[in-house]
């Protein structure tokens, strides 16, 4: 079974460069972009990647690729429409994230399409989770949400990102925005996601103009 899942793990990592490296616009942070086909470095295993290199050719006929670290890249633009980001998070420097945007303000907040296992401790059973990430400015993501295993809840991690805002941690730690959220038809089936980004929202108009 580990054989499986194992192979399992790299045709989604195939699969991914399929669909994601045909015509994709690669755009750098010194405000550059160039057009055609990337791969990664290694591989990339649930949306983890291990190495700091992009590898690019403008034609499929290219038999030599370009490398570029990932510290020189804005965002790739797939054809599809899909833009990603490579982020490192703060818990381990030793690996880049593959992630969206999912909101912008002072604080940005990413997902993070994630493999995890299914039905207990024990099962074979993998799946894509989502995981989310906050980013001043910057600095390295910082995960908040889901909690990882024997680790802090979600609120706290929350309350220590945003610990210089008092008035926002006490409303955290009632669970005002998990009970607005809640109470709030529109935004079902989306929770984590408008909670984190009503979190962001009050940061920004009641915590960055009061300081």
């Amino acid at each position: 079974m580990r054989e499986i899942i194992i192979i399992f793990t790299l045709l989604t990592s195939l699969s991914t460069f399929a669909q994601d490296s045909k015509g994709s616009v690669i755009h750098f942070k010194d405000g550059s972009t160039k057009v055609g086909y990337f791969k990664y470095g290694s591989p990339f295993r649930g949306n983890i990647l291990i190495t700091d290199k992009l590898k690019f050719r403008t034609n499929k006929k290219n038999k030599d690729f370009s490398e570029y670290d990932f510290s020189e890249i804005s965002k790739i633009v797939t054809p599809t429409g899909n833009t990603y980001y490579y982020l490192t998070p703060k818990d381990n420097l030793q690996i880049i994230l593959k992630v969206s945007l999912v909101y912008e303000g002072s604080i940005k907040i990413y997902r993070h399409q994630q493999l995890a296992n299914g039905g207990g401790p024990n099962s074979n059973i993998q799946y894509m989770a989502e995981v989310f990430y906050l980013q001043k400015g910057e600095e390295s993501l910082v995960h908040v949400f889901p909690n990882k295993t024997f680790g802090a809840s979600p609120e706290k991690l929350m309350k220590n990102f945003f610990k210089d805002c008092p008035k926002l941690v006490q409303l955290i730690d009632r669970q005002a925005f998990k009970i607005y959220v809640a109470n709030n038809p529109d935004l079902a089936g989306i929770r984590t996601e408008s909670r984190l980004i009503e979190i962001v929202k009050y940061y920004d108009t009641k915590c960055i103009e009061d300081n």
